[in-house]
């Protein structure tokens, strides 16, 4: 999807639901701006064109948690959306690129996507939460529009 000359991106209610891909990274303090680190939590909100959170997103969902891996082998491609990569294996930069609505925590993992067929039609706001192991929070661009077509 793309955003349309308005910076919002259009979004058809009906269908299988949208994945939600963050891309993410943390440094280290005086390290190389190509040395980066991988998050801790990825999560996502829903607000509405006002920028309030809709019943159900008042938190971020932390769909994503590094706290104890699944035993799944494929837990891996549920976490991270596949044009993530470091440059260790040819990629030309390191990409943190995770999938927010899947589920991989505590042990679990599970694939999942945003329902926008449960919303009316109109504007709204998905926002991206992210934090390192220390609890910092992410910073940068993490909103982007949406308005769901009728």
């Amino acid at each position: 999807m793309a955003a349309g000359g308005d910076g919002v991106v259009m979004v058809a209610r009906q269908g299988r639901g949208v994945q939600i891909v963050v891309e993410a990274w943390d440094q280290v303090d005086n390290n190389l701006p190509r040395r980066r680190l991988g998050m801790y939590q990825v999560g996502y909100q829903i607000l509405d064109g006002a920028g309030q959170p809709l019943q159900g997103y008042e938190q971020p969902r932390w769909n994503i948690v590094f706290n104890r891996m699944p035993p799944q082998k494929e837990a891996v491609r549920v976490a991270y959306a596949p044009d993530s990569g470091i440059t260790v294996h040819g990629s030309a930069v390191t990409r943190f690129r995770y999938l927010a609505t899947n589920t991989v925590r505590d042990g679990l993992m599970e694939t999942g996507r945003w329902q926008p067929a449960a919303l009316p039609p109109g504007e709204y706001i998905v926002r991206a939460s992210v934090r390192d192991y220390s609890g910092n929070e992410g910073i940068g661009p993490r909103e982007i529009r949406v308005r769901l077509l009728p």
